[in-house]
């Protein structure tokens, strides 16, 4: 059983790069121009980077109350799932939210 928990916690981080993709990937859609598109790119998922870190992470500064953690959580792995949606990836989305859904339930029955 610590092997799956372990395994858990491993997947909960491929999903937290996957998501930072998802956001870069989305954001240099909305770029108009190869500069924007880079610009865009690549603050959009430092930003949430940076979110997550300082409000979110297991070692953040700044701990949120149980709602606005859940809130933060949902922004940062849902949101993804619904721009890769918008971008005209549908089963991508629908595999993507499978993945983070699973891994939550996951976490919530091993309280991790």
């Amino acid at each position: 059983m610590m092997i799956l928990q372990m395994s858990n916690i491993a997947l909960r981080f491929a999903i937290e790069l996957v998501a930072l993709g998802i956001y870069g990937y989305w954001a240099a859609q909305i770029g108009s121009t190869w500069f924007s598109k880079f610009l865009w790119g690549l603050n959009v998922p430092l930003g949430i980077a940076l979110l997550w870190g300082v409000f979110g992470s297991p070692k953040a500064m700044v701990l949120l109350s149980g709602g606005l953690h859940m809130v933060l959580e949902l922004m940062v792995f849902g949101l993804p799932a619904l721009l890769l949606w918008t971008v005209a990836k549908p089963n991508w989305a629908i595999g993507y939210g499978v993945v983070v859904m699973l891994n939550k339930v996951l976490m919530t029955i091993w309280q991790q």
